[in-house]
């Protein structure tokens, strides 16, 4: 039970706030700094792999989320039969 507002807690801070800062650095460096000869995978894959872990982390956090708030609110989230 106390385990869970744990793990919420560090997946806001660890996911929500590490990945879209990530980007954002990523992308004002390639803004500011004039790179010429950059591989393809550095230039795409890189934030493209951030983007596809921050979309997996989003529907994680909804099943934390829920588990979460069931732990301590029990019967709050119903599940369907």
């Amino acid at each position: 039970k106390y385990n869970c507002p744990l793990l919420w807690s560090t997946f806001v801070t660890h996911r929500f706030l590490l990945f879209p800062y990530w980007l954002y650095l990523w992308f004002s460096d390639r803004a500011t700094t004039d790179v010429k000869d950059v591989h393809f995978m550095e230039e795409y894959a890189y934030p493209g792999t951030i983007a596809g872990l921050m979309i997996l982390s989003i529907i994680w956090f909804k099943i934390i989320h829920i588990g979460t708030v069931n732990a301590w609110l029990p019967g709050t989230y119903k599940k369907k039969v």
